[in-house]
């Protein structure tokens, strides 16, 4: 999770890139996507989560933002692979916020697994989606 741009008045937006957002590793897509999306396996995300949380409950909101109240939050761009094991954390964290009232972009590219943006060289996709994390932080802090 990305917290994009801070003011005298709080955080003007937040971008979300393939979030790690359960430290439960509860989504459907860590078993379902996970010969999808050959950077991250079900073990390695289990592996993570466990060192990040220690000896922490893991649906402690401040670690799993799954389980947060996003009522009050900026607005918020998320952006996910489809073949990410990760995707249920991000529709997820979208979903609640939505809720909540906040706005928020969501981002799912077609095919795409995890850490994508990194691969400019061999997924167009990605520079779309960095272009499109520009667009929303200029956006949303051009007038702080």
């Amino acid at each position: 999770m990305l917290w994009v741009s801070f003011s005298a008045s709080g955080t003007a937006a937040i971008v979300q890139i393939s979030p790690a957002a359960d430290m439960t590793c509860g989504g459907q897509s860590y078993t379902e996507r996970q010969d999808l999306d050959p950077v991250i396996t079900l073990e390695a995300a289990q592996g993570m989560a466990a060192s990040y949380s220690g000896d922490h409950d893991r649906t402690d909101l401040l670690l799993s933002p799954v389980f947060a109240d996003f009522t009050g939050f900026p607005p918020i761009l998320m952006i996910v692979g489809s073949n990410e094991i990760l995707y249920d954390d991000a529709i997820t964290v979208a979903e609640r916020a939505s809720k909540a009232g906040v706005a928020v972009q969501l981002e799912e590219y077609d095919g795409m697994v995890h850490v994508f943006r990194h691969l400019t060289w061999l997924f167009p996709e990605s520079i779309t989606a960095i272009e499109q994390i520009g667009a929303f932080v200029r956006a949303n802090t051009s007038r702080l």
